[in-house]
């Protein structure tokens, strides 16, 4: 072949420096002047291939099964394709450019680019030889064979056209050329596409030709079939285990191998070969569903919305922009999308391969081979891509790298994928089994807590029983001797009947205490909401003190603070008993002196109070060690005080849990041999004297009840009856007694109107209270009379009963035994 000799502008630019920098500088500045600028005329008067095409003859003969074309090619781009083949062969030469590339490629472009290069068979027989371009992804390539400026052959084939437009049958297109001896002929080619245009031509030998296809195909056989096998057996696992991983990752390699039949022209010679209208929107379509499931397998393989937060929501944004590209790839005509889905698969590949090595650190070996996988195939898309840009040699290694690095990648990422079940699986059989070992810990202790709390409840059960059977005949005897106390008694009488009266208090005091702790334990206690005057409960339990002491060297005073006015919310009852449990703490253990009490008034907001109480004793004290253990259940100053003193040791423990329960705090201060102060500070809600509805009358505000005054009283005790009616006696109150639930029924339902309240005992024979006060709710509604007050009589003091008396519709409860003043206060309450 005859060439012109050519300098590259390169070598124009070394030739000028090197004289320069060379030149002796011995004449004068004008001649060198003149040198130099006769040196850069010759330079720049010697023509370069970049700038001037000649369309010299490529040779060839029978010697030759392939030659390369790419750098023997001219090429013009026109913007509007409007030029014609005709057109075409008359441009002149200064309008071609020489391609230097040893592929050539344009990229994205909306220009039509018309190529021409001129062959001649320089042998003495006729050649033919296929002029082979390797790539599927051109819309329209129209070849024009001429020879001596008149055209021989017009073929076009493409991706827009129809497989059968395809002289050969082959994935690519093939065009086949026949050269007569010594011709020469000059092709044409018009190339439109809207995907890039790389024009990859080359001039074979059929049987050359063949010899390398079928390799390659062979190549491409074993590819696609690992990941088929890949697809299949992590489909039968999918199946069998119910992992979704294992669907995504069918969904991923499935799309990476549709996506690479299409690159290497297989789906459309095979799949859709008569519908080349989805040959460009199956190119973008599958980009982005390929993107789309890489994402979601990197996502779920690696946990990535847990692990690394922001490469979780990276790709899901990547995500969301392949499946809107996707969609709209099949709307949008131009090739916009397809420009915006190439930049998808590196985005996300830089993503998962930082989220990859980030996990790397981790040590789980699933991870390390997930990267690997994914590496792999970057790694077969980088050699790819350099092939394409003529900047490494085409070979199969590099042709096929990309189905290569995905064959690569779905065997690992398989791999990884059973080494991460395995090691969940493992992580999950020891998670159960340390589960099952703290299960079988939680039963054993459940079954021990069952054990106490039966334990619990059976002691319960018995306090209850023991409550109800001391309490019933407590009643008898503490109603029996305030009655007996307000007859006619000489002085020795009367001291008798005290000392009875006092003795049953005390045993009614322990029976209270040990019920109260019991509750405390259960934390069964329950705190009533009350409108009281602080002042007046305070006064009413210095005199209920003051009345019980029996050592008349102790002297009793109290002081409440001016600012102590009105009415508070609380429960009254509980802070009696608190002052009753302290303050007979410090009377029982002052010999001699003074018991004082001091209540002042700490905090005041507009709805709350805080109350500070001081009792101050001048007694024995105690020493450092013994305060520390004097609130603990059972415990007292020492061994030999509940052989002095009395009592169980459960006051003060129940005081300082009843403190806590109200919202306070509790202390002493005390110094052996002279005396203690316990201080407490309780919080109540503040009320004005408008916003009371009912306010419990106290004894000293008691007023006389009316004699017209009824009431039906259903108790089947004898004793418990006289002690019932003596103190309605006491105050003038008629009654009516029967004997069980029926009769009290009965009775009612005849003579309803004759009666105001009704004191109804709880368990009794025939018809017990709760029925009974049942039967007479469901009475008055069905008849609409107005509702009676029902007063429940219990020996019961646990939270159990008492709430079975609420629920059968009782309106109050008063627990034996009861005394004048808690009748009149709730003939008050309901009767005014």
């Amino acid at each position: 072949m005859n060439e012109r000799f050519i300098y590259n502008p390169a070598l124009k630019f070394y030739t000028l420096t090197f004289a320069m920098n060379h030149f002796q500088w011995t004449e004068s500045k004008l001649q060198q002047l003149g040198l130099i600028c006769l040196l850069v005329a010759v330079l720049v008067a010697i023509p370069s291939r970049q700038s001037y095409a000649d369309n010299m003859p490529l040779s060839f003969d029978t010697s030759q099964g392939y030659v390369s074309l790419s750098q023997h090619i001219d090429y013009v781009a026109e913007s509007n394709g409007s030029l014609s083949i005709q057109e075409v062969m008359h441009l002149d030469s200064s309008a071609w450019t020489r391609s230097t590339q040893e592929i050539i490629n344009f990229g994205y472009s909306k220009h039509v680019y018309w190529f021409r290069f001129s062959l001649k068979n320089t042998s003495l027989s006729p050649l033919e030889r296929l002029l082979v371009i390797e790539t599927p992804f051109l819309e329209k390539i129209q070849v024009f064979q001429t020879q001596a400026n008149s055209i021989i052959s017009d073929t076009s084939i493409g991706f827009s056209l129809p497989f059968s437009s395809h002289i050969v049958s082959h994935r690519n297109p093939i065009f086949p050329l026949t050269f007569q001896p010594q011709d020469s002929n000059t092709l044409y080619i018009r190339v439109v596409s809207r995907l890039p245009i790389q024009f990859p031509i080359g001039l074979w030998a059929e049987r050359d030709f063949w010899e390398q296809d079928t390799k390659m195909l062979m190549f491409l056989c074993m590819v696609f079939g690992i990941m088929l096998i890949m697809i299949g057996y992590n489909l039968f696992v999918a199946v069998v285990t119910k992992e979704k991983i294992y669907f995504s990752y069918i969904i991923c390699i499935s799309n990476i191998l549709m996506f690479s039949l299409i690159q290497k022209g297989l789906a459309a010679q095979y799949f859709w070969p008569d519908t080349p209208e989805f040959n460009y929107h199956s190119v973008v379509f599958f980009i982005a569903t390929s993107v789309f499931s890489c994402s979601l397998l990197s996502i779920l393989f690696l946990r990535l919305r847990e692990t690394l937060p922001f490469a979780y929501r990276a790709l899901a944004i990547i995500m969301g922009l392949s499946v809107i590209l996707a969609l709209s790839n099949f709307v949008i005509e131009s090739n916009l999308t397809a420009i915006l889905v190439t930049f998808l698969p590196t985005i996300m590949a830089v993503t998962i391969l930082t989220a990859c090595l980030l996990n790397w650190s981790k040590g789980d070996i699933d991870t390390r081979i997930f990267t690997v996988a994914w590496t792999s195939l970057l790694t077969g898309a980088v050699l790819l891509s350099l092939n394409k840009l003529g900047l490494i040699s085409v070979n199969l290694i590099t042709e096929c790298s990309l189905q290569a690095g995905s064959a690569i990648e779905a065997v690992l990422i398989s791999t990884a994928l059973a080494i991460r079940i395995t090691r969940l699986k493992r992580n999950a059989y020891s998670s159960q089994k340390r589960e099952l070992i703290a299960r079988n810990r939680e039963m054993e202790a459940l079954q021990e807590s069952m054990k106490a709390k039966d334990a619990n409840r059976a002691k319960a059960n018995f306090l209850a029983v023991m409550s109800h059977e001391i309490r019933t005949p407590m009643n008898g005897v503490l109603g029996l001797t305030q009655l007996l106390k307000e007859t006619t008694l000489d002085k020795k009488q009367t001291k008798l009947v005290s000392t009875i009266q006092q003795s049953g208090n005390t045993l009614l005091r322990l029976l209270n205490e040990i019920l109260d702790f019991t509750k405390l334990e259960r934390r069964n206690i329950v705190l009533e909401a009350k409108a009281f005057s602080p002042s007046d409960i305070i006064r009413e339990s210095v005199d209920i003190l003051q009345f019980g002491k029996t050592n008349n060297d102790v002297e009793l005073t109290y002081h409440i603070d001016d600012n102590i006015k009105g009415f508070i919310q609380g429960d009254p009852i509980r802070l009696q008993q608190i002052l009753f449990n302290l303050v007979g703490n410090a009377l029982k253990f002052t010999d001699s002196g003074q018991v004082g009490i001091n209540v002042k008034k700490s905090v005041e907001t507009d709805d709350m109070e805080v109350y500070e109480f001081h009792i101050i004793d001048t007694g024995m004290g105690m020493a450092e060690d013994q305060v520390h253990d004097i609130f603990k259940p059972f415990q007292q100053a020492d061994f030999s005080t509940s052989r002095n003193y009395g009592g169980c040791g459960l006051g003060l423990a129940i005081t300082k849990e009843l403190v806590e329960i109200m919202g306070g705090k509790i202390g002493v201060v005390s110094e052996l041999n002279v005396g203690s102060t316990f201080w407490f500070t309780l919080q109540f809600q503040k009320l004005d004297r408008s916003s009371l509805m009912t306010v419990n009358a106290l004894p000293s505000q008691r007023k006389s009840v009316a004699s017209s005054i009824k009431v039906l009283i259903a108790e089947d005790n004898e004793i418990n009856v006289d002690v019932t009616t003596g103190f309605l006696d006491k105050l003038t109150v008629q009654h009516h007694v029967v004997e069980n639930g029926h009769d009290a029924f009965e009775t009612f339902k005849n003579h309803h109107k004759e009666f105001d309240i009704i004191f109804m005992d709880c368990e009794m024979p025939v018809l017990d209270g709760y029925d009974a006060t049942k039967k007479i709710r469901r009475y008055e509604k069905e008849n609409g009379l107005t509702r009676k007050p029902v007063v429940a009589l219990t020996a019961h003091a646990v939270s159990e009963y008492l709430e079975q008396c609420k629920t059968s519709g009782m309106d109050d409860i008063l627990i034996k035994p009861i005394s004048p003043a808690m009748i009149s206060n709730v003939l008050i309450k309901f009767l005014g």
